[in-house]
């Protein structure tokens, strides 16, 4: 995942990888005494994979879940265009552009809030306007 530390902070988040140092050996058998079921992404592919976020993803992955996992493959295509019709410049298993970080600071822009807005609020914003909307329509 593209860090060798057991644990990591960042700003308040803190990563753990507490299965740092097993090897494959290791992972087989604790699955076999835990009764843990198999990945079958993992069976298929080869690789990780399962969460299909694509932060770590190779060019060639999407052919492959298109191939494997056509619902899930478009599925993703389907997202990729609603974020892009919200101004995220970026498609699955593609980082963000430098310059588009520098200048919305991560997540600090959620880009627009309601649907056919051309207003662009922080995220902030977004989640307390969903959260006053939702807690009103529940109690109609």
């Amino acid at each position: 995942m593209g860090t060798t530390q057991d644990i990591r902070r960042e700003d308040t988040r803190i990563w753990v990888n507490p299965l740092m140092n097993w090897t494959k050996n290791h992972i087989i058998d604790d699955m076999e005494v835990n009764l843990l079921p198999h990945n079958q992404v993992v069976d298929l592919l080869h690789m990780s994979g399962e969460c299909l976020c694509g932060c770590f993803a190779q060019e060639d992955e999407m052919t492959w879940l298109e191939i494997w996992y056509p619902e899930s493959a478009a599925s993703i295509h389907t997202l990729e265009e609603q974020v892009l019709a919200r101004g995220f410049p970026w498609r699955w298993g593609q980082p963000p552009p430098a310059g588009w970080l520098a200048e919305k600071h991560g997540q600090l822009s959620f880009g627009k809030c309601a649907e056919g807005s051309t207003e662009s609020v922080p995220m902030i914003e977004c989640c307390l306007q969903s959260s006053i909307t939702n807690r009103w329509s529940a109690s109609k």
